[in-house]
Formats: structure tokens, C-alpha cells, sequence
């Protein structure tokens, strides 16, 4: 493809779309992403450490079919616990903050409806700002989603200055062949 040598600005601006570093840019984002929500749930798990209690009753312990791709013959629990703070009442299903607990994966409803039976009485964490916001299990660090955010940081990185310094390099080879052959 030839470009005409007035519109270097046009011949700049191809190169350095055709070859910007998509996938890394992507990964970068991601892994940021990721990094955030990851950092807020930790905020939020490491807070409820320091929420009031009140005694609460599990009210639905049943496994549910997973309805993920490669786990459809597996089940998850299903806990509904209910509560009451100041006279109101209220109820949740979130058990932990952790995105990697044993409460998220299918396969794993016996343990966790042997642990929350229904009818058992169970101490529930809630905030007092808002008491619609509980756990059972307060804390939940998610060292998975951490080192997931993080690997996607390093790979988007790497991916970044490998693909910037091969783009950098063929344009000046380019440069040099187009140099040489305006000499001839």
C-alpha cells in the first residue's frame, strides 16, 4: 500500500491504529475493574467485623440445580435467613461477602444446608446505617478475585509494552527501507 508523502499525519495515525495493543488495553481495564470491586467487597467484609448482631432464623435451606455450563448435574444452596432490627423485619440470602466462598460454587448445597438447616437459629451481622445489608459470616476476603485482578494487570501490562516496542520497531524499519529507497 502506497501513501502519498503529503499526508504523513494520515500514514502516522494508520500505523498507530493498526497496531495498538487492543488485548492489553482490554486486560488492563479489566484487571482494574476487577482490582475495585474486588477492594470494595474487602471494605465492605472487613466493616461487617464491626456490625451489631441480633439472632435471626434460617426460613429456606433447599439446593437449587446449578445452571452453569459445565456444572449442570450439581447443585447450589438456596439459604433465606429473615431478622428483625428495631420492630422491622427483614430478610437476605447473602451469607458471606467472600466471592470465593464454598457458597458460590455448585456441588457444594449438603455442606452448606448442613451447616444452615431450616429453622435454625443464626446470628446475623447487619450494619446499623442500613439493616437491610447482613451476613452470617462476617469478613470475606476474595484472594481469588485479588489475584485474578492483579494477573489481569500484569498480563495487560506485559502485552502492552511487548506489542508498543514490536509496533515501535517495524515502524522504524519502515522508516529505514523508505529512507533507503528514496536514495536509489
Amino acid at each position: 500500500m502506497t501513501y502519498p508523502q503529503k499526508r504523513s499525519w494520515l500514514r502516522s495515525f494508520y500505523f498507530a491504529i493498526k497496531n495498538l495493543p487492543w488485548k492489553g488495553t482490554i486486560l488492563i481495564l479489566v484487571g482494574v475493574l476487577l482490582l475495585l470491586f474486588v477492594t470494595r467487597q474487602w471494605v465492605i467484609g472487613y466493616s461487617s467485623h464491626n456490625w451489631q448482631t441480633v439472632q435471626g432464623q434460617i426460613t429456606t435451606s433447599k439446593a437449587i440445580p446449578c445452571s452453569r455450563k459445565y456444572h449442570r448435574f450439581g447443585s447450589q444452596a438456596s439459604i433465606v435467613y429473615k431478622y428483625s432490627v428495631n420492630g422491622v423485619s427483614y430478610s437476605s440470602n447473602n451469607i458471606t461477602f467472600a466471592l470465593d466462598s464454598l457458597t458460590t460454587f455448585c456441588g457444594n448445597a449438603e455442606k452448606i444446608m448442613t451447616r444452615y438447616p431450616l429453622g435454625k437459629d443464626v446470628l446475623v451481622y447487619y450494619d446499623p446505617k442500613n439493616p437491610e445489608k447482613s451476613v452470617l459470616r462476617p469478613g470475606g476476603t476474595s484472594f481469588m478475585g485479588m489475584g485474578l485482578s492483579l494477573l489481569s494487570l500484569i498480563l495487560g501490562i506485559n502485552l502492552l509494552m511487548g506489542k508498543s516496542n514490536f509496533a515501535r520497531a517495524k515502524m522504524i524499519k519502515r522508516k529505514h527501507a523508505n529512507r533507503i529507497a528514496m536514495k536509489e
